[in-house]
């Protein structure tokens, strides 16, 4: 039987946000209904406010009230419907219910309670324009589609259909199609980094290369360092691996490899992972010193080192450094690289160069996870290399990209207000946006995406709680110039009304490389 509810007058009386405390708004409410829940004051049947409502009462922006309802809609506290409204679900205790506990809408939820508690869950948060809104999207480091050299791959499917009928069709080595691998190879070695090509082992994507690599050298309960801010997906990945994260700052010259010797020291590090070229999302390249000082510490500390080249061809002026593994040949590095960036992100093609003593037990765990590779896509990308058709589509998108990056830090130099400050990449496809202190990057990109711009707050890069709140992604390389333009435009007159209305202060020690 149910306990007798004790309801408010009004659902959300005495809940308060705090801008400058740890966790983005979003997640404050939700955990503030929750325990209003728990402790009996929203009962079951209860109606929420509408996110409008919700919006004006606690004053944010309704994306956060979108937000804060999704959350609580996918734990089971609270149902909905369309054009019904957002009521308070029927639950059978939720007194002692852990905060991340979930309905997954089975007759027996009991079952799989205790299991579906540590299971990895999705990222809130990822919400769409609202409706009439053209989205200029500057949140995705991919490839943009209209520059697809479609009709010149569709030339070369045909001739690997042609030449080796249905066994293009067949399971392809499980570790890769040789002739690739060699290719791979070649290109490291004209980039100044001779590799053997047995070294070289194809993967379905480099996400599924570093999580195969997570897996192998993070053991034992060690850390897994990582640069602050880093590739977000690198950080779900070792969340999904249950692995412990620690990060290591990033400034105008990259990775702080003096922070990174004091972290090794103090902690039970098992690997880094890093992006010494085109750093996502900050775009910066790691200085010269501090590349010879990194192989230097990490070496005498037998670290492991994974390097994440997943963007470095995307170099627009011609002087990018190489991969870490040309100084030297370093027995501890690993490195990572993929053709989505540059070519079609759906083949999921990437490779892993590792050192000889461990190919044999990354091959087979490649084997396990998924047997073997699409053997048609990596004869046809091998002919695509093979015929020079790689280089020349290189060459155009980096013009392409090379525009954009330009209009970019055109516009953000135009309209940006005093305070913001930003890195000036050489290539890649990220611009990193410092705000002055007191503007929250989430509640900033919540209010840019419902007036028809999409940016990335920081918070998905740093593995900190409370980090990155002061920084945005800015992605250039898939709208076109004056999209861009407009874009920024919009986003500044965001950040200038939030600066108002916040009394926010200059950001500090933001210095970006010159480009």
């Amino acid at each position: 039987m149910e306990q007798p509810i004790k309801r408010s007058n009004h659902p959300l009386d005495g809940i308060h946000l705090k801008r400058e405390a740890e966790g983005p708004l979003y997640a404050q409410l939700a955990a503030a209904i929750r325990n209003r829940i728990r402790e009996g004051h929203l009962g079951h049947g209860q109606k929420l406010p509408s996110t409008r409502d919700a919006a004006e009462k606690l004053r944010v922006n309704r994306v956060t009230i979108v937000d804060a309802y999704r959350i609580l809609r996918d734990e089971g506290w609270v149902r909905s419907g369309v054009g019904s409204g957002t009521f308070i679900a029927r639950r059978a205790d939720v007194s002692n219910e852990p905060d991340r506990s979930i309905d997954i809408g089975l007759a027996s939820t009991s079952f799989w309670s205790s299991r579906l508690y540590e299971l990895p869950r999705p990222e809130p948060g990822r919400t769409s324009p609202e409706p009439g809104a053209a989205a200029i999207r500057l949140t995705s480091p991919t490839a943009d589609p209209a520059a697809f050299p479609v009709a010149e791959f569709r030339e070369v499917l045909d001739e690997i259909f042609r030449r080796e009928g249905p066994s293009c069709l067949d399971y392809g080595p499980p570790d890769g199609y040789a002739p690739l691998r060699e290719e791979i190879a070649s290109q490291l070695a004209r980039k100044g980094a001779p590799v053997d090509a047995s070294r070289v082992l194809l993967v379905n994507g480099s996400q599924q290369g570093l999580e195969l690599v997570f897996r192998l050298l993070v053991t034992g309960g060690r850390d897994l360092l990582v640069e602050s801010p880093t590739y977000n997906l690198a950080l779900r990945t070792a969340r999904a691996l249950r692995l412990p994260v620690r990060g290591v700052p990033v400034d105008d010259e990259g990775l702080r490899v003096d922070a990174l010797e004091k972290l090794i020291e103090r902690s039970a590090a098992g690997m880094l992972y890093t992006m010494p070229v085109f750093q996502n999302p900050t775009g910066v390249c790691l200085s010269p010193a501090r590349r010879a000082r990194l192989l230097e510490v990490t070496r005498s500390h037998g670290l492991p080192v994974v390097e994440d080249h997943f963007d470095a061809e995307l170099d627009y002026r011609g002087d990018a450094p190489g991969p870490l593994l040309m100084e030297g040949s370093p027995p501890n590095v690993v490195l990572l690289g993929t053709f989505s960036k540059v070519l079609f992100p759906g083949l999921r093609v990437g490779w892993v160069v590792v050192p000889e003593p461990l190919i044999g037990a990354f091959s087979e765990m490649k084997v396990c996870a998924d047997l073997s590779g699409g053997l048609l896509t990596q004869m046809a990308l091998y002919e695509f290399c093979r015929r020079g058709l790689l280089e020349t589509h290189l060459e155009r998108i980096r013009g392409r990209n090379r525009a954009r990056l330009e209009a970019t830090l055109g516009a953000l130099e135009s309209h940006m207000p005093r305070g913001v400050r930003w890195t000036k990449p050489t290539g890649g496809m990220c611009v990193w946006l410092r705000l002055p202190r007191g503007v929250d990057s989430s509640d900033l990109a919540a209010e840019a995406l419902r007036r028809g711009v999409a940016v990335s707050p920081g918070s998905a890069f740093h593995p900190e709680r409370g980090g990155g709140r002061d920084g945005v992604r800015i992605c250039f390389v898939r709208e076109n110039e004056d999209r861009i333009r407009a874009g920024i435009h919009i986003l500044s007159d965001t950040i200038k009304e939030e600066v108002a209305r916040t009394g926010a202060r200059d950001s500090e020690g933001a210095a970006a490389p010159v480009l």
